[in-house]
This record gives C-alpha cells, structure tokens and sequence, in this order.
C-alpha cells in the first residue's frame, strides 16, 4: 500500500521557496491531512514544488477520507477553512496544486484558476431545523445560536423581540423550525448564511432533551461527541 502523500503545486522551486511560505504550506498541509501523530515530513523534491508526506500505515484510510471530505460541503469547519487557507496560499502565489496518494489523485486546489463567484448579500426567506445552543445578548438585539440538523453548522439568529427571544430560550437545547429572512453570500461557488432574522419558530413535537442529546452527539463538528456526559452538561446550562 502507498503511503506517501504528495501535494504538488506550480510556483517555486525547493531552492526559491521561503523559508516562511514553506511554513504555511506545511502547516496547512498538517492540518488538512489530519492524524499529526502519524504523518511526518518526508523531503521536499523538484518539479515545481512537491512536499511528500508519509503516513503511518493504518492511518493511510482515514487520511485519505479526511482530505476527500476537506472540498466538499458536509466537510467540518475547521477542516472546510483549511482547504480555503491552502486555497488562498495559491491563490496569492498565482499557482494551483494537487495531493496524490501515489499516482492517485486525491484532492485538488483549483488556486488561481478559481474563477471569483461571489455574489451577495442576498436576503430570502429561510427555513431551518435545528437545536437551540445558546440564547443572549445585552443589548436590544438578542442572538441565538442554532445546530443546523442538515448540515452540523452552527447558525447566527437574531431578533429584536425580547418576547420571542425569552420564548426560544425555554426551548435550549430542543430542536425546533426557525423561519425567516436570511442573509446569504455566494462565497467560492457555495452559499453561506450570515445572519437570519427570527420571524417566528415552532418547536418539534416529540423530541425530548435526551433525544436531542444523541442527535447533536450524531452530528460532526461540535464538542458534545467529547462529553462524557452530555445530558448533564445540557441540564447544568439549561438550569
């Protein structure tokens, strides 16, 4: 089994990089690969510039799954923003770039070649299933914090109802449909929501806060997966 990862990209050389540009490059590259007990810095080769990395054996899978998942839209956060950074070092080096397993393609970076596609702010009526995680705010404006169910995305919530927003939060950490005017931006060929304006919400029907608890715990890219005991962790916040 192959288990060398080569990112390759157009610019420089291994005689021309900086010391400083080949930092970020590496960095970025630990991050996206994931398992950094078990990837470790090979050499550095011409043709353009290749960076080889060799992975442990048994880790060479779960690599090879994270850095596929990294481009895509169910791809965490934090993985999701350290494509766009490595995405970005291309891009400002006027290069693109490629990591392959072997001869394997396995994730690309389209870099300069990436055509600009952002459009917005575009306001539109939204629909969300979500749970509630957090509701405050001192100031006339009150924010809430909603665990997108379809995607496992935290999303921002505002209204300037005092009375909805002391209602939304009788339902912390219990799922619910939220509704109303969404502001989207087209941002590398994907839409994100930056902000919507609570219009009105209705709470799910059956879900208890154990079920709630096991669902949140099924989506990736949040911290109670880590609890030991979530159910308590919720009732301490919920009071």
């Amino acid at each position: 089994m192959d288990d060398i990862f080569t990112f390759q990209f157009d610019a420089y050389s291994p005689d021309t990089i900086p010391m400083t540009r080949l930092a970020s490059y590496l960095g970025t590259l630990a991050d996206l690969m994931g398992e950094k007990d078990h990837v470790t810095f090979k050499e550095l080769r011409k043709g353009s510039t290749m960076i080889l990395a060799k992975v442990d054996t048994d880790y060479v899978e779960p690599v090879s799954r994270h850095l596929t998942l990294a481009s895509t839209a169910e791809a965490p956060d934090a993985l999701r923003n350290s494509f766009e950074a490595m995405n970005k070092n291309l891009q400002q080096d006027r290069a693109s770039g490629v990591i392959r397993l072997g001869k394997a393609e396995v994730l690309e970076f389209p870099g300069a070649n990436e055509k600009s596609s952002n459009i917005g702010p575009v306001k539109e009526f939204t629909e969300i299933d979500g749970t509630i995680t957090s509701v405050g705010g001192k100031d006339k404006s009150k924010n809430i914090l909603l665990l997108d169910h379809d995607t496992g995305n935290q999303c921002r919530l505002q209204t300037n109802d005092i009375s909805l927003a002391k209602e939304m939060g009788k339902y912390l950490f219990e799922s619910v449909t939220v509704k109303g005017k969404g502001t989207w931006h087209r941002v590398n060929g994907r839409w994100e929501m930056s902000v919507l304006k609570v219009e009105e919400f209705e709470p799910f029907d059956s879900q208890n806060l154990s079920e709630t608890i096991n669902t949140l715990r099924a989506l990736n890219g949040n911290g109670w997966k880590k609890m030991e005991d979530p159910l308590a962790e919720a009732k301490l916040i919920r009071g």
